[in-house]
């Protein structure tokens, strides 16, 4: 299997990890799911891990890309992933505008509240288990 990453460059996955326990340095736990690549190669954050523990992405002109997730003490961690001056980060946006969902946006505080949603707030290891059970009520029925 190949991974073909957003500029066109191709990775040979030889491997897959699910299940792997992470430990962050707050103490925070989460497993993660990740393909295994031979070499040196990008690392690349898929949506599903993005949206499964609740991390963003945020760009700003002066501090680059962030990634940021809220921690279990409610304080979100911000750990920048590419600074403005390194080698490959783009100041502009790219050249097909109009086809891209994203704009780089300058210092944005988007305020966590989930009192305001119209959805409950689940993690993956609930859903799976939600999956399961339908599953077995499945059999019985």
């Amino acid at each position: 299997m190949r991974l073909k990453g957003i500029g066109g460059h191709s990775t040979a996955i030889v491997g897959l990890s699910e299940n792997t326990l992470l430990i962050l340095p707050s103490g925070d736990e989460r497993k993660i799911h990740f393909f295994v690549a031979r070499g040196a190669v990008h690392t690349v954050i898929g949506r599903p891990f993005l949206a499964d523990n609740g991390i963003r992405l945020e760009h700003s002109q002066t501090q680059g890309e962030i990634l940021s997730f809220r921690e279990l003490d409610g304080r979100r961690l911000c750990i920048p992933i590419c600074l403005p001056e390194s080698k490959g980060w783009h100041a502009q946006p790219p050249k097909g505008k109009e086809l891209c969902s994203m704009e780089k946006v300058e210092e944005m505080e988007i305020p966590y509240n989930n009192e305001d949603s119209r959805f409950e707030e689940i993690n993956s290891e609930e859903v799976q288990e939600m999956e399961e059970e339908q599953e077995i009520s499945g059999l019985y029925e």
